[in-house]
C-alpha cells in the first residue's frame, strides 16, 4: 500500500505541475469600447468551444511571457475608416483598427480563425472594406395597423411580436456584424404612428402592438398598394402592451445596440 500511495502522490503531482505549465491565451482589450468588447466575447466564445479559456487582460497592463498566445485588440486612428491590419510576432498577435469599427472586424477574424483551427496561420495582413456600407433592406412588420411592403401574409402577421423583442434585435444585429453589415435599413409604409408621437396630433400615437386574425389571400397586390384594408382591423389580436413611450425607448435601446456593432439604422 506504500507504493501504491506513493504512485499515487506521483500522479497528482505531475498533473498539477502540468496544470500549472499550460499558460492561458492572453487578451489585452479595452472593454470601455462597445465595438472591441463584441470582438472579444467573441474570441472568449470561440475558445470555449474549443475547452479553452482566455485571460482577459487591461490594453496597458498585465504580464504575458507566460501566455501561449498574447491577443491584443487596440484602435490606432488612420485615414482609413472600418481598416485594419493583423500583426504576428512570434505567440503575439496584435490587431490593429483604424477606428473601433476596424478593431471590431479584426477581432472577429481571429475569432472565426480559432473556431476554425487555423489561428495558429494568421500572420501580417492588412484589411480594409471594398464597398463602405454594406446594408440589408429589412420590411419590417410594425403593426397591422401600421403595414410594411409585406405584411399581406400570414408569415408577416406572426413576426409582428418578434419585431418588439429586444432578443431578437440583438440576436439579428450580432449576425449582421459578424457578417460585415454595417447599414439596417427598415421599410415601412408609414411607420410612425408605431415609434413617435406628435404633441399637436396625440390620438394618432398608438398604444400597444396588435395583428390581424383575418386570413391573407392572393388578391392583395404585391406592388405595396394594398397593404391595408379595412377588413383586418374586424378581428384582431392585441400581442403585447405598450405605450407609445414605451415604444419610444424601445426603438431608442434597439438603435443603440445597432451603434455599439457600428451599424446604421
Amino acid at each position: 500500500m506504500k507504493h501504491l500511495s506513493g504512485f499515487v502522490f506521483f500522479v497528482h503531482f505531475c498533473a498539477v505541475l502540468g496544470t500549472a505549465a499550460q499558460s492561458p491565451v492572453c487578451l489585452y482589450s479595452d472593454p470601455g469600447i462597445p465595438q472591441v468588447a463584441f470582438a472579444a466575447g467573441e474570441i472568449h466564445e470561440a475558445y470555449a468551444r474549443r475547452g479553452e479559456t482566455v485571460a482577459e487582460l487591461p490594453p496597458a497592463g498585465g504580464e504575458g511571457n507566460a501566455c501561449t498566445l498574447k491577443i491584443v485588440l487596440q484602435v490606432e486612428a488612420g485615414p482609413k475608416p472600418q481598416a485594419y491590419s493583423i500583426r504576428r510576432q512570434g505567440q503575439n498577435l496584435t490587431v490593429s483598427g483604424s477606428d473601433a469599427a476596424g478593431t471590431m472586424y479584426g477581432g472577429l477574424d481571429v475569432a472565426e480563425a480559432v473556431r476554425l483551427g487555423t489561428i495558429g496561420q494568421m500572420g501580417d495582413s492588412e484589411h480594409s472594406p471594398n464597398i463602405e456600407r454594406r446594408g440589408i433592406k429589412f420590411n419590417i412588420p410594425l403593426d397591422v395597423r401600421t403595414p410594411s411592403y409585406s405584411d399581406n401574409s400570414d408569415s408577416a402577421q406572426n413576426n409582428i411580436p418578434e419585431m418588439w423583442s429586444f432578443d431578437f434585435w440583438t440576436e439579428f444585429l450580432d449576425e449582421m456584424a459578424r457578417d460585415r453589415f454595417n447599414v439596417l435599413t427598415l421599410w415601412s409604409l408609414n411607420p410612425f404612428p408605431s415609434i413617435v408621437k406628435v404633441p399637436e396630433f396625440p390620438d394618432v400615437a398608438l398604444d400597444d402592438v396588435k395583428r390581424t386574425l383575418v386570413p391573407m389571400d392572393d388578391t392583395y397586390s404585391t406592388s405595396g398598394s394594398d397593404m391595408f384594408r379595412p377588413v383586418l382591423l374586424t378581428k384582431t389580436e392585441t400581442v403585447k402592451r405598450m405605450t407609445i413611450d414605451e415604444k419610444i425607448g424601445f426603438w431608442r435601446r434597439v438603435m443603440a445596440y445597432a451603434r455599439s456593432r457600428r451599424i446604421e439604422v
